[in-house]
Formats: C-alpha cells, structure tokens, sequence
C-alpha cells in the first residue's frame, strides 16, 4: 500500500471514528471526496485485514481493531525477547511463536524461525484471537495459573461440560510443564506449548509454543529435549 493510499484509509478510520455510526460507500465517499471507485478499492483493503466489517451496506469498526487495543493493554513488555524465541527456533529448527492470555481468549504476539503455513502465519502476523482452551498454549497457560484465577478466566469463556474435562486434565498438565498434541488450530500441525513464568510474581500468563508437521517430532525423547531447550532459554 502507498503512502498515499495509507493516508486516505487513515482518513476513512478517522471518520468513522468521529461519525460514532456505520456510514454507507457513497457517504464516505462524498464526506472524503474521494472517487466513489477509489473509496470502494480501500475499504476492500480495510475489509479484508479486520480493520472494518459491513453490514446492510454500511461500514463499522471490525475486531482487529478491538484486538489491536486489547493486545497492546494485554503487556506493555514480551515475557520472551524476540532475540530469544529466535534462538529457541534455530536450535529446534521448528515454528516458534509467543502466546499470551488477553481476557477470554489467546493471541499469538509474535512469530520467528521457519514460517508455517498461510493460516499460522496469519493468525499470529493478525494476532487473531483463539479461543483458550482450544489451544496447547491456552492450556498450558491455564494449567499454571493459581486455581482462582483459572475458575475467574474459565468463568463465561467455556461450557460447564469442558471445564469439567478441562479441570480433569489440568494436574497433569502442571506435572508435566509442558503440553503436546496434535493441534485442530492448523490442519496437520502438532503444537508443543511450554509456560513462561512471570519475572515479578511468577504467575503463568504466557507460553513459548513449538508448532510442527504432525508426525514429525521424532517421538516422546525429542519433545524432552526441545522442551528442556525451551525452558533454558526461559531460564537464561
């Protein structure tokens, strides 16, 4: 996009802000007075990467941008430095990405090392929101938060009946330190999610995740020793 383009679209963001309702192509079209096709080519753009949603022809505000406020409320530093989870990728040679809990959902804050496929890349590049317990890092998260918090972020965000398989599992997710399994996130990909304890307090709300071909991990020994790897980098 040119810069050009970017400062129109910034003018369309600005005035939908202002106008505190959707607005329709030719309304935005003639408050900007921009070419009805132009106008029509950037909320294409805007449509297509989550900043705006339609709806009865008219446009609004879509989720990334409720996401892009929520991320940047979520953290204000990485619990894992970029230069770290690029280490922890060229030694594992898999997919690495940083997962962190922002209210009832997860978001992938960053992503490094050999790039997934077109959906992975996505998700984390768009920080698209994942439901938490669909996820290895949600639960690996999950399991290590204090027992209160967990019920407070499960509260409302899950059915009783998948709390309940969830509570079952979640001892032997803390036990372990780590979760493996073929992830229903990216057809074909496993995901290996180790917690990322906080440095003040301690508490679990982010988690280094692995992600990887299914089938080719090399067995139970080498998720061992990438998780070991993992949890020295966290250490250093």
């Amino acid at each position: 996009m040119s810069q050009r383009a970017i400062a129109r679209a910034d003018r369309i963001l600005d005035l939908l802000a202002r106008s505190k309702m959707p607005l329709t192509l030719d309304q935005i079209s003639s408050a900007l007075e921009l070419p009805r096709s132009t106008a029509f080519d950037l909320l294409g753009d805007l449509l297509s990467t989550g900043f705006l949603q339609i709806s009865a022809h008219r446009y609004s505000f879509g989720s990334r941008v409720s996401m892009l406020q929520t991320l940047a409320e979520s953290t204000t530093v990485p619990a894992v430095s970029h230069p770290t989870l690029l280490a922890i990728a060229r030694e594992s040679a898999w997919a690495v990405a940083l997962a962190e809990i922002a209210g009832p959902v997860l978001l992938y804050v960053d992503q490094v090392g050999v790039r997934g496929p077109g959906r992975l890349s996505r998700i984390a590049d768009l920080h698209l929101p994942r439901p938490v317990l669909q996820t290895a890092a949600g639960r690996v998260i999950l399991a290590n938060m204090p027992a209160e918090v967990r019920r407070r972020m499960l509260h409302g965000a899950a059915s009783a009946e998948q709390q309940k398989e969830f509570r079952a599992k979640a001892s032997t997710i803390r036990r372990n330190g780590y979760l493996f399994h073929e992830t229903g996130l990216i057809p074909g990909l496993s995901a290996l999610a180790v917690p990322v304890p906080a440095a003040l307090d301690g508490v679990v709300n982010s988690a280094v995740v692995l992600f990887m071909p299914r089938g080719s991990t090399g067995g139970r020994q080498r998720v061992r020793e990438v998780v070991a790897l993992v949890q020295d980098h966290l250490r250093q």
